[in-house]
């Protein structure tokens, strides 16, 4: 829980379009800020954690970091490979 309100304590100010219905520009999975990168940097198991609870707090932009995260993960890998990591 610690780690997700360290998350929403540092976007507390960031514009939040999904709350207003805009749409959603595009991004890399690679955009991920130095600040989110270093935050995320956390073992498997913690990362499935805090991805679970930002699901089930409705937390989309904490979800969208995390799941770009897993993405970044298995890219470019084999299913043998995914299995392993």
């Amino acid at each position: 829980l610690y780690k997700i309100l360290t998350w929403a304590y540092h976007h507390k100010d960031d514009d939040d379009q999904a709350a207003e219905g805009e749409e959603l520009t595009p991004q890399s999975p690679h955009d991920i800020s130095p600040w989110d990168a270093n935050f995320i940097n956390v073992d498997q198991p913690i990362l499935f954690e805090i991805t679970v609870a930002a699901n089930y707090l409705e937390i989309k932009g904490l979800e969208d970091l995390c799941c770009k995260t897993l993405a970044n993960m298995i890219r470019g890998k084999t299913p043998e490979e995914i299995r392993q990591t």
